[in-house]
């Protein structure tokens, strides 16, 4: 699972044409766990911070969105993925797939790598303990807000998804892959922002 989601997250974001950033898979990873509302790890400077209560509200609508998530559309997903679909090829490429990520990996749960673009604005790196408790209890709020429609309805409408992705600490498309790849048990290990050329270089 670790090689297969250091293929995701370098695909995913060398598509996305950012400026050029490293940020440490570990504590990338504790990030992805607190948006999605699960526990980061004990000895990251995350864990402090689910104790505020805007954080314990969060994990327990994102618990309560999972299970109906789950019940409603992906088991179904995967459950048709193994009964209709063939073996897939070893690399899924998912154009104007803003962050969904999730229906790719249910659909296809045995590539091992997921190459996704889209025109979304891709966000910054996240540093939670550089916010103010305000702002992750905003962010927090915007994130589920982008999350809704994907939670109810299994797809993202585009003119949504470009309001709701600005304007807060969240923004952007990585906050939401972070939410997807936590949810689906994987652990992140390396995340890179890289910029391409006019030639694709």
């Amino acid at each position: 699972m670790t090689a297969l989601l250091r293929l995701i997250s370098i695909a995913i974001c060398s598509l996305l044409g950012l400026s050029s950033a490293v940020a440490g898979g570990a504590h990338q990873n504790d990030v992805a766990r607190y948006l999605a509302g699960l526990p980061p790890t004990a000895q990251s400077s995350a864990s402090s911070l689910t104790l505020e209560p805007a954080w314990i509200a969060h994990a327990e609508q994102m618990d309560s969105a999972w299970t109906r998530l789950e019940r409603a559309q992906l088991a179904p997903v995967r459950a048709f993925s193994a009964a209709h679909l063939g073996p897939p090829s070893p690399t899924l490429l998912y154009m104007f797939s803003g962050p969904d990520y999730l229906y790719a990996r249910n659909f296809f749960p045995d590539a091992r790598t997921y190459v996704m673009a889209g025109l979304e604005p891709p966000g910054r790196m996240i540093r939670l303990n550089n916010l103010s408790p305000e702002d992750r209890q905003r962010g927090l709020d915007g994130l589920r807000d982008s999350l809704r429609t994907i939670l109810d309805a299994s797809f993202f409408i585009t003119a949504d998804m470009l309001k709701d992705l600005q304007g807060h600490s969240f923004s952007g498309v990585l906050p939401l892959l972070y939410v997807f790849l936590a949810r689906s048990g994987m652990e992140i290990t390396d995340v890179r922002h890289l910029g391409l050329t006019e030639d694709g270089g």
